[in-house]
């Protein structure tokens, strides 16, 4: 499924994203946080949070990236931070939206 999103329009995702959702907050932290350059993730934290969108736990992520659920849960207290998100599903709907952010560029 992660493919199909790779070619979505940015324009199309945010209404998609403001229908389904409901909350324009959501909305708006998302496109804030793509219009913020300046948001830089680690390799490490690229991978979990592809790994978080997906729909793994904290414990697979770490047996995947041979990683300890603390750790892991380190990176994303970090990752949340960068993103303003504070929650996963979030995390997910950004990751998303990062995607079809990079394809339209």
């Amino acid at each position: 499924m992660a493919a199909s999103f790779d070619t979505v329009n940015h324009d199309w995702l945010i209404r998609f994203v403001e229908h389904r959702i409901g909350d324009r907050r959501i909305v708006r932290l998302i496109q804030k946080w793509l219009k913020n350059a300046r948001t830089m993730l680690t390799k490490r934290e690229s991978q979990i949070m592809e790994l978080v969108s997906e729909g793994l736990s904290n414990k697979e992520i770490g047996r995947r990236l041979n990683l300890s659920e603390g750790t892991i849960k380190v990176h994303l207290h970090h990752i949340y931070q960068k993103l303003a998100v504070n929650n996963r599903t979030a995390l997910a709907v950004s990751t998303v939206f990062r995607r079809a952010k990079m394809h339209s560029d």
